[in-house]
């Protein structure tokens, strides 16, 4: 099946009038995580969350451990398709998903503390930054990325110190964790006739806080080319109030863009750490994307009123 192939590659099967994804996932994830994100989703289904279903092998698990497989039921529809999501239906009812989802995933009763890489999304320090650029100069065959980092490293350092300002402003203490999906995005999520029939792709799942999911899904699913500014921010708008409508957020929704634009710095900081510090490119193709999701978020201002 049509995939970036990254995190794993799918197969479509077909068995009689049923169809499958055999999925083999070449992430680094250990079989015991992808299994216990198996149960997890059973559970969330359970809890009238529409969550891909996974289907359970002759060893009475979700996991080939061995060949590092899986399966999960196929659903018809179509993900990041503009007829679904652009439009409100589509979108508030991405919202009244993720809010449902929340709920399910707030009552889990598995273990699950599984956040690889998480040091690679720590937002560097000018020192870190100093280091970048030194790693490209000394390249000798500077690619497309590397002069378009080294072109903006300047504006990711304003952006890295303004983020740190506002976090160091905002009281951390005591909040309320949870699982979240933690990348919940268009071309996660199968939609049929406007309506959301499966969330997918929960390898980034971690605790957190809702209204990170929430910043990053509304503006995720309210981006367009064909959106100006305040069209995206009315979007944003109608996304949070139908998921408010289901579910609550315990952070004044004045942090919807500090959480936003923390995010996307997060997701940058990967692709810098990994590319510069370790000579991995993966998800590299995706700097120009979220360098671009940075500048828009940032122009964009406070997004809540």
């Amino acid at each position: 099946m049509e995939h970036n192939n990254i995190n794993s590659t799918n197969y479509l099967l077909t068995a009689g009038d049923n169809k499958y994804v055999l999925r083999h996932f070449t992430d680094g994830s250990t079989p015991e995580k992808i299994e216990k994100i198996c149960q997890i989703l059973i559970f969330c289904l359970e809890n009238q969350a529409n969550v891909v279903q996974p289907v359970k092998n002759k060893a009475n698990c979700y996991v080939d451990r061995k060949r590092k497989l899986y399966l999960t039921k196929y659903y018809e529809g179509e993900s990041c398709d503009e007829t679904n999501y652009r439009t409100n239906d589509g979108l508030q009812d991405a919202a009244r998903n993720l809010a449902i989802l929340h709920l399910a995933l707030s009552r889990v009763p598995i273990k699950y503390n599984y956040r690889g890489n998480h040091s690679y999304y720590q937002h560097p320090d000018e020192r870190e930054l100093a280091g970048v650029e030194t790693v490209i100069k000394h390249k000798q065959d500077k690619d497309e990325i590397d002069e378009k980092v080294l072109k903006n490293l300047d504006y990711l350092s304003e952006s890295f110190s303004e983020n740190a300002l506002l976090s160091r402003s905002l009281t951390r203490a005591n909040q309320k964790k949870q699982l979240i999906h933690h990348d919940l995005h268009p071309g996660n999520v199968i939609f049929n006739n406007n309506r959301v029939v499966a969330i997918l792709d929960f390898n980034a799942m971690r605790k957190g806080e809702r209204i990170e999911d929430v910043a990053f899904a509304s503006f995720r699913f309210s981006h367009s080319e064909k959106r100006n500014v305040a069209e995206m921010k009315k979007c944003i708008k109608l996304f949070v109030d139908t998921y408010l409508l289901y579910n609550d957020i315990d952070r004044p929704l004045a942090c919807l863009d500090y959480y936003l634009i923390h995010e996307i710095l997060g997701r940058l900081s990967f692709i810098l750490r990994k590319r510069y510090f370790t000579g991995s490119n993966v998800w590299s193709t995706d700097f120009s994307k979220n360098l671009g999701f940075l500048k828009l978020a940032r122009e964009m201002g406070p997004l809540w009123a």
